[in-house]
């Protein structure tokens, strides 16, 4: 590795203060100091991308010069950009309220399961939080930070110009965690992102949207011949860092080094190991699109299985979405209608069976001599008892219904009516076939909302 040196400025020549300068492979970055000037450890062959808020991104080949002079360009904004608010369509020349915009080009690549993970990190002043690391759980979206102490402080979420009803339909039956309540939605179907984060950008929706507006839009068919898509992903994901716990070994040798006795029950069991695995994930999605005429079509089925790291935990989600849009009276009428159904099945582990797994004795042993589960004591269960005693399922059916009619009456002046529906109903099979405080055995609920 060789330090490499350089200086940042504008086109006016002027020292940019506080670019930002990393290294592309990974591991070193620093910033310009007063003077715009920087340096940096780099490889051989590698490349250094440089950035600063306004300018357009540049990437240089890190070469034998010792000094580097970079002039950064300013990023265009395209004010003709299509902005879309609570009222209306807006180019961005004369948008007034704070609205941030994404389309397709800007949304985060990768594996995405959810909605949220197109825009997370992609928003000045939006805040994403993950409740849990479980698969389908909720993200928690604070717009310009958190409104009140107590109060709900999601925002508004409209597709489509209807709003969502975020209420839970996650079946209750025992403690569990909120699910995601846009995890019916496919985001591939998504073509762009609207935030509305002050009160002129959002005074439509009234209380409603005092915590910031979410605007999502789907995608519609093109005019022209019928295009038919497919497209997959499998991934694997595993615990990057198990905590530090001790060994059996280490347990016995401090055991022996302090004086305890009968602790050592004589086997070396790894319970981090035995309640967590390699996930797999895999995802597949095909969508029919087109349009004749005065009319246009898409449509779309989608498929996704999701492993939890941990043992019985996993995602499963399987949609379907249809949007036809026809234009008459001469191009002044347009009905939208758009349909979305979607299976959604969650899997849950027990309760803390992660954080149980850490506190166990590394000496017990998994199963006794006759081949059940061992019980140190009667009726007592660690961690793959517990784990392979409960289940947990959560089961999903969402439908939701739009129908918008739109008459253009004058130039600049147009009259929409919307109509919509959501249906939600959810079921909560869990059972207990193992002793588990302060629950009994035996133990089955079913809850429906």
């Amino acid at each position: 590795m060789r330090k490499i040196s350089g200086q940042v400025l504008n086109p006016e020549g002027e020292a940019l203060v506080g670019a930002s300068i990393f290294v592309k492979s990974g591991g070193a970055g620093t910033i310009t100091d007063a003077r715009g000037q920087f340096e940096v450890g780099v490889l051989p062959g590698d490349s250094l991308v440089l950035s600063y808020i306004g300018y357009e991104k540049s990437v240089i080949a890190a070469g034998n010069t010792p000094l580097t002079t970079v002039t950064l360009l300013p990023r265009v904004e395209s004010l003709e950009e299509v902005v879309v608010t609570g009222y209306k369509l807006q180019k961005r020349r004369n948008l007034v309220g704070a609205v941030s915009h994404l389309s397709t080009e800007d949304f985060n690549t990768g594996i995405i399961h959810a909605p949220e993970q197109l825009m997370q990190g992609r928003l000045a002043g939006v805040e994403f939080l993950k409740t849990t690391g479980a698969p389908g759980a909720a993200f928690l979206i604070r717009i310009r930070g958190a409104g009140s102490i107590r109060a709900n402080n999601n925002p508004l979420y409209v597709i489509d110009g209807y709003p969502l009803d975020l209420a839970s339909v996650t079946p209750g039956a025992q403690v569990v965690e909120e699910s995601n309540p846009l995890n019916f939605l496919n985001p591939a179907d998504i073509e762009s992102i609207d935030i509305l984060k002050d009160a002129s950008a959002a005074a439509i929706y009234g209380a409603r949207g005092a915590n910031g507006v979410v605007l999502i839009t789907t995608k519609n068919g093109k005019g022209g011949r019928p295009q038919l898509s497919y497209s997959t992903y499998a991934a694997t994901s595993n615990q990057l860092r198990k905590a530090d716990v001790l060994t059996s070994s280490e347990f016995r040798r401090l055991q022996e080094q302090y004086g305890f006795t009968g602790n050592d029950l004589g086997a070396s069991s790894d319970w981090q190991e035995e309640v967590s695995r390699v996930a797999f994930t895999h995802n597949h999605e095909l969508s029919l699109s087109g349009g004749s005429g005065r009319t246009d079509y898409r449509a779309s089925l989608n498929f996704l299985d999701q492993e939890g790291i941990l043992k019985k935990s996993g995602f499963l989600r399987a949609a379907g979405r249809a949007r036809v849009r026809h234009r008459a009276w001469k191009e002044r009428l347009l009905v939208d209608l758009n349909l979305t159904y979607a299976y959604l099945q969650e899997q849950r582990p027990p309760v803390g069976i992660a954080a149980f797994a850490l506190f166990l004795n590394p000496t017990m042993p998994i199963l006794n001599a006759a081949g059940d589960f061992f019980e140190p004591i009667p009726n007592f269960n660690h961690a793959v008892a517990l784990l392979e005693g409960t289940d947990d399922e959560m089961r999903i059916n969402r439908l939701q219904g739009m129908l918008s009619t739109t008459v253009q009456l004058a130039k600049g002046l147009s009259y929409q009516l919307r109509f919509g529906g959501n249906n939600s109903v959810g079921t909560r099979r869990f059972s207990l076939n193992r002793p588990q405080p302060p629950f009994t055995t035996n133990q089955a609920d079913i809850s429906e909302r």
